[in-house]
């Protein structure tokens, strides 16, 4: 075979040669693309998963924080003016008392002071004062460092303060709705959220001194 021939053989052997490789590096790159856009795709469905899983939680938490899952509370025939201050010294707690109530299962909760729920008893009355905020440290979250025999001062409308001493601490879960209605005679609960996403109650029982 003639040298220019074979030579021009050899040329368009190696054009193909190249061309093929151009193409399968291509297809290379290609699935490479296919595969990181699939990556990608999966990383944000699963990012996406987690925000909506955590937003569902947090607004489920929301309907049940510091509620108890009870249907009612027995409304205390009122007699009394309504509180309107609560100073405990030892945790340096001196705030605003509010009136709030439960709708349709759902428990009111005061976003500026302390919540009276006001189907409940008012200081001098004979039942159950039930008060109650958010774990926090401008809030109710100081409550949990309270110890038996601590004084509790509640000021009701008019000026008037009426001094409770603290009988009982506990925690409880939402459930164990006897906590509000198993006492007899005035006493006084104040309660907060505990635990893990605030699933329980820390209560505290006092008494008229």
């Amino acid at each position: 075979m003639p040298k220019s021939r074979f030579l021009r053989k050899s040329v368009k052997k190696s054009k193909k040669s190249n061309i093929i490789k151009k193409r399968d590096s291509g297809h290379a790159q290609n699935d490479g693309k296919v595969s990181e856009m699939t990556k990608r795709t999966r990383l944000l469905f699963v990012v996406g998963f987690l925000l909506l899983a955590t937003s569902l939680l947090w607004h489920f938490n929301q309907t049940i924080q510091l509620a108890f899952f009870t249907p009612k509370v027995v409304a205390v025939a009122k007699s009394h003016p309504i509180p309107t201050r609560i100073i405990i010294p030892k945790v340096n707690i001196d705030l605003p008392i509010e009136e709030t109530a439960i709708t349709n299962g759902s428990w009111q909760v005061s976003q500026t002071a302390i919540s009276h729920l006001t189907a409940s008893a008012r200081p001098e009355e004979k039942g159950t004062i039930i008060l109650y905020s958010h774990n926090t440290d401008d809030r109710f979250g100081p409550i949990r460092w309270l110890n038996k025999g601590e004084k509790i001062e509640i000021r009701t409308a008019g000026g008037k303060n009426h001094a409770y001493m603290v009988s009982q601490t506990l925690k409880v879960s939402p459930s164990q709705m006897d906590i509000l209605t198993q006492n007899k005679g005035e006493t006084l609960i104040l309660y907060t959220c505990d635990g893990f996403a605030d699933l329980q109650r820390f209560v505290i029982l006092a008494s008229p001194i």
